[in-house]
């Protein structure tokens, strides 16, 4: 479930909620305004950031664990790099990547989940944000990222090359979205129409890496949010709403990076990436630069981390 292990949110804040305790939130910070400031309430006044973290780690209190996240006892940081309206300069991310690499070991950080990015304009090799995300998994912070929305637009129906720094960057792992047709098999899923696609530009490296479910997803909603007020059609009751992106499938990894980390704290970035693309399902349809490796598979994913000696660097037994 998650325990043990925190997860740091980059995004538009968090606001409290019944699924999500403050007593695990061990604490907010806010880079919004161009300096690392400690706040004590809740902020996302815009409303993704609390999706996000229901989606990842809600413990699901409010309707008895039916509407809990992946990992529903994982700690949860809130890292505010997005402002009200869901705007924030790359230099503030980077400042709270920074803040969360010199604060790792204090506040045990294993985990940062980036449901955000920018179009990449020049290669990961001197790409700013990308340099900053390096420089967290070189850390040993696992860094998941989402892939973008750039998929398509009004006028194109079908964009390629479209995925957002910092997803570009190949030590981290890219997420697209996947729409699973509200069943539990694999056998009609497939990937969104916006999800961004691979290559990445102009690197032409394979992104995304795999992708999670992301199109209608329900999660915990930020009372007062810019969403609630604006989008009444996205809501469920006072407590959930729905919202689709690479963000929401984001924290769907993120959550099961959580687990693996439980199972396995032993794991290196690269290891747990490796894990994740391994034990991924292949979709018929989707091509290669929608989906990556594939869809993700979160109980073989858990249950091949259990399994390895990180230290002989070796399997302990059978994956079944």
């Amino acid at each position: 479930d998650g325990t043990g292990q925190a997860v740091a949110i980059f995004d538009s804040g968090l606001t409290g909620h019944g699924d999500i305790g403050s007593s695990r939130i061990p604490i907010k910070m806010d880079f919004s305004s161009g300096s690392a400031k400690r706040v004590r309430r809740g902020d996302d006044s815009f409303g993704p950031g609390t999706l996000v973290a229901g989606s990842s780690g809600g413990g699901g209190y409010v309707t008895d664990g039916v509407s809990s996240g992946v990992a529903p006892a994982a700690d949860l940081m809130s890292i505010k790099v997005l402002d009200k309206y869901g705007v924030g300069l790359t230099s503030n991310v980077i400042l709270a990547i920074d803040w969360v690499i010199q604060n790792r070991v204090e506040y045990d950080i294993r985990l940062a989940n980036l449901s955000l990015g920018h179009p990449a304009f020049e290669s990961y090799t001197v790409d700013p944000l990308c340099q900053a995300v390096r420089a967290m998994v070189d850390a040993g912070i696992v860094t998941v990222v989402s892939a973008g929305n750039l998929g398509k637009t009004a006028n194109y129906p079908e964009l390629w090359g479209g995925i957002t720094s910092p997803g570009t960057e190949p030590s981290e792992i890219t997420v697209g979205a996947a729409n699973t047709n509200g069943t539990l098999t694999h056998s009609d899923d497939v990937t969104t129409s916006y999800s961004s696609r691979g290559y990445t530009v102009p690197d032409q490296l394979l992104k995304p890496d795999l992708v999670a479910p992301g199109n209608w997803i329900p999660s915990t909603l930020a009372a007062g949010s810019y969403l609630k007020n604006n989008y009444p059609e996205l809501l469920i009751n006072l407590n959930y709403m729905y919202l689709s992106g690479s963000s929401m499938a984001t924290a769907f990894v993120s959550g099961t990076v959580a687990l693996i980390l439980e199972a396995n704290p032993d794991l290196s970035p690269t290891q747990v990436k490796t894990i994740l693309l391994l034990t991924a399902v292949k979709m018929t349809q989707p091509h290669i630069l929608e989906q990556g490796n594939g869809f993700l598979n979160a109980y073989t994913a858990v249950k091949l981390a259990e399994q390895i000696d990180v230290a002989s660097q070796s399997l302990l037994g059978n994956v079944s």
